[in-house]
């Protein structure tokens, strides 16, 4: 029996480290006072009186053995996998989340990547997540039910913050019902907005036209506007040809007129246009040749 909590008695000797563990985060047994559910208490064969190797999984394992279990369709951290906790963990206490030995973005570029303090002249854009180094914001650091470890698949995954474009699809909802909500300044039954969705059988391939972390493009496109829009949309067609005044796509950057996600309008046209523009009377301002 122990005359107090354990940690007060080892750190009757071990002052020092009772400075060194009190951090921002503190490891659950250190915190607790249990000293002993990682070292002996009177002699063992391992420094530091462990009870098994520092770089063994299996003093993690005693605690966080669910955690560690890797089911045969889960794709594992290679790291995690083979259970090198101390590459990326602290095992007393730390003053980053996660109880990390670096910051998550330095942690990750260690091995994935270039450096976040690395700046290429090419690059365009740059995801917020990852060059503010929150890779966890989309990875699972140990093991995920999906390839690359991302938390969801895209759309879901994205829109998780980029809510502005999750669209609202189908014809506004039926007015006079019971169960309609009436607008709380009106008192007139409140409707949805109706938007138009790109390529609605394309709309969760955030993918096929962005790169999630970095791009010599702006807005992380994979590639210049011209050459991406025209791999769905024809400039060779009459349709394109006459609604663009016959002006030659690979000329036109398509961002000046449309937005490239959800809009009020079938065609993408931007909320607010000038007012020629959108009864489309271009050849009040345009010269336009005769065919």
């Amino acid at each position: 029996m122990l005359k107090r909590r354990m940690d007060g008695v080892c750190y009757e000797c071990h002052t020092d480290e009772q400075v060194r563990f009190t951090k921002t985060v503190i490891h659950q047994p250190v915190s607790i006072g249990q000293c002993g559910a990682c070292h002996l208490s009177h002699g063992g064969q391992r420094p530091e009186l462990l009870k098994a190797d520092a770089k063994d999984p299996a003093l993690c394992i005693s605690c966080h053995e669910t955690l560690m279990q890797v089911a045969p369709e889960d794709v594992a951290h290679p790291v995690f996998q083979e259970g090198r906790c101390l590459e990326c963990n602290e095992v007393h206490g730390s003053n980053i989340a996660g109880m990390l030995t670096r910051k998550q973005g330095f942690l990750c570029n260690r091995c994935h990547g270039t450096d976040l303090e690395h700046r290429e002249e090419t690059l365009a854009s740059r995801h917020q997540p990852s060059s503010e180094g929150r890779c966890s914001a989309c990875h699972n650091p140990h093991k995920a039910g999906l390839k690359s470890l991302v938390l969801a698949e895209p759309p879901d995954l994205c829109l998780s913050c980029h809510k502005e474009l999750r669209a609202v699809k189908g014809p506004p909802p039926a007015t006079g019902g019971s169960g309609d909500s009436p607008d709380a300044a009106s008192g007139a039954p409140k409707e949805e907005q109706r938007l138009y969705v790109h390529a609605p059988e394309q709309i969760g391939r955030c993918l096929g036209c962005h790169r999630p972390h970095q791009s010599p493009q702006a807005s992380l496109m994979s590639e210049p506007i011209q050459p991406l829009c025209e791999k769905c949309h024809s400039y060779r067609s009459e349709e394109f040809k006459q609604a663009h005044l016959d002006i030659e796509g690979d000329r036109i950057d398509c961002r000046k007129c449309h937005t490239p996600h959800v809009a009020r309008t079938p065609k993408l046209f931007k909320n607010v246009l000038h007012s020629p523009f959108a009864r489309q009377e271009c050849k009040d301002c345009h010269l336009v040749e005769s065919p």
